[in-house]
């Protein structure tokens, strides 16, 4: 077996009634490759957050725009890749490092990608690279 398995790749419409069934069609390959038990919950809920951001933010609401995903198996690494990008013009890193230090101190803004970090356990399992946000979590993390 390569070192990388594509589980999943699809893409949904900027449109909010296809963000759910998005996620669920993800968390049912995750879980199907025994990555995700009992934590389901708390991914689908980071899941949830990645999509409508990329929505918002990348594809500013704009149906004629897609979100693209990828779910990849690392066995080297045992762990899970999935990777939400939109056709935005992607998040600058420094612009990031200041949303997610204003969230520290009561900023509303950046909020989103705060709370991924956290139910994910922060860098390195979040990372972000343009309109692209890829997130990395072993059996053990969602069990």
């Amino acid at each position: 077996m390569a070192d990388r398995e594509t589980l999943l790749r699809f893409t949904i419409p900027s449109d909010d009634a296809a963000v759910l069934p998005a996620v669920e069609r993800i968390l049912e390959a995750v879980q199907r490759a025994g990555y995700v038990g009992e934590g389901r919950a708390r991914l689908k809920v980071a899941l949830v957050e990645l999509v409508r951001n990329a929505i918002e933010h990348g594809n500013r609401f704009d149906p004629e725009r897609a979100v693209a995903f990828e779910i990849e198996r690392e066995e080297a690494a045992r762990r899970i890749a999935i990777t939400v990008r939109d056709e935005g013009a992607g998040l600058d890193p420094e612009r990031l490092e200041r949303r997610l230090e204003d969230v520290a101190f009561g900023s509303r803004r950046g909020r989103g990608l705060a709370m991924v970090q956290r139910i994910l356990g922060g860098y390195p399992a979040v990372q972000v690279r343009g309109n692209a946000v890829t997130i990395r979590f072993g059996p053990e993390r969602f069990a």
